[in-house]
């Protein structure tokens, strides 16, 4: 190998069918030897220091390989750069190759290429209680996509009810803490007890349940609003009973509040887009409820069209407002959420978890797999290597 060149260490990944659960088997890893790059206009030649193992991977075949490589979210430090707003030794979150060194675009506009940066001298990192891999999760894309899709289309008000599935994950617990601040009353859905008992005892939802216990999410969240109308009644009752320094002997009146405090859905986090559970919510929402579609996990695992809800009269019936939010589009306001959400997380006043594998690139599909099946509690991230001074 001659002194112009380097290995390289990658993840390739075989063509998978529609609806397919990734394994393993699909990945395999490859060493291969490369030139030093000659950067075009506007590329960065990073060296990659850890993945995030979210959900959402990108591949190509169009070209009729047999093998793609693979990009996902990460961070990374520029070694090189041919952008003049970005200097080497920068921290970058890119959506990147699955891989040791990469040559990447970082030009506006350009197809998943948007950079997010923190130059070298950035006061987030240089005074941060928070590790750099928070920046894979909770301060980065899927805090910022929880903070921002709930800013721009929640419309959150104190007292209002907001039902988040997928809870336990790093959007969910994020969107329920943050909804708990702005004063609703919050109720999350997980696929253990572990997990509920971590959404209840550590985050505060005030109702959870299991999504796969008999019933599904219907009854889960018949359940969860029952609960919070027991609890609402009591709270007026009580009320009605104290005037003042006198206490009321009697009941007169506590009838009439419990019926008045029926408690529906204000508002739906939605991660999943599972349909029986939008019909359950739809059917379960208070007129001017608002259905917030971020993620599509139960689209991703189905080989099937999707055929929408049974019950969309209901949108009409109660006025209800369902928007779509992509994350990408709204990079420029990642910075605004760091401000507000930083100082948040170092003191503990939000909190979160992480599983940080220290390893490298072939333990990068192992943990992907893993991380998909639910194995984890809260953000995995796959870290290679430590960012330079």
């Amino acid at each position: 190998m001659s002194p112009t060149q380097f290995t390289n260490k990658q993840v390739l990944v075989s063509p998978m069918g529609d609806g397919v659960q990734p394994s393993e088997a699909h990945f395999r890893t490859v060493t291969i030897t490369q030139d030093k790059p000659t950067l075009a206009p506007n590329q960065l030649f990073i060296k990659n220091l850890s993945f995030s193992m979210e959900p959402l991977i990108f591949y190509d075949f169009s070209t009729g390989a047999n093998e793609s490589k693979v990009r996902g979210f990460g961070m990374a430090q520029v070694l090189e750069s041919t952008n003049a707003n970005i200097t080497p030794g920068s921290i970058v979150h890119i959506t990147m190759p699955w891989e040791e060194y990469s040559v990447i675009q970082a030009e506006p506009g350009n197809p998943l290429g948007d950079v997010i940066v923190h130059s070298p001298s950035d006061r987030h990192l240089r005074w941060s209680n928070t590790p750099l891999t928070a920046y894979n999760g909770v301060l980065g894309i899927p805090g910022f996509t929880a903070w921002d899709a709930l800013r721009v289309h929640g419309d959150l008000k104190p007292g209002e009810v907001i039902y988040v599935n997928s809870a336990a994950g790093t959007l969910g617990s994020l969107a329920g803490q943050l909804a708990k601040r702005k004063g609703l009353r919050v109720i999350g859905s997980a696929g253990s007890q572990a997990k509920l008992d971590y959404l209840q005892n550590e985050l505060g939802f005030d109702e959870v349940f299991n999504y796969k216990a008999p019933g599904g999410v219907r009854r889960g969240l018949e359940q969860a609003l029952a609960s919070l109308s027991a609890k609402q009644a009591a709270a007026a009752a009580a009320a009605t009973k104290t005037q003042g320094s006198h206490v009321v002997v009697g009941g007169g009146g506590s009838a009439s509040a419990a019926a008045a405090t029926s408690v529906g859905l204000d508002v739906y986090f939605d991660l999943v887009n599972e349909v029986p559970s939008l019909e359950a919510v739809m059917d379960l929402m208070n007129p001017h409820g608002r259905i917030l579609s971020v993620g599509m996990i139960a689209d991703q695992l189905n080989d099937k069209p999707t055929h929408g809800p049974k019950n969309y009269m209901q949108i009409l019936n109660k006025q209800l407002q369902w928007c779509g939010y992509i994350v990408m589009e709204r990079y420029m306001h990642y910075h605004e959420f760091v401000d507000e959400l930083e100082p948040l997380i170092s003191s503990r006043e939000i909190k979160y978890v992480e599983h940080v594998v220290n390893g490298n690139v072939d333990d990068i599909p192992t943990y992907f797999v893993k991380a998909q099946q639910g194995a984890f509690l809260g953000k995995v991230s796959v870290s290679i290597a430590a960012p330079g001074v």
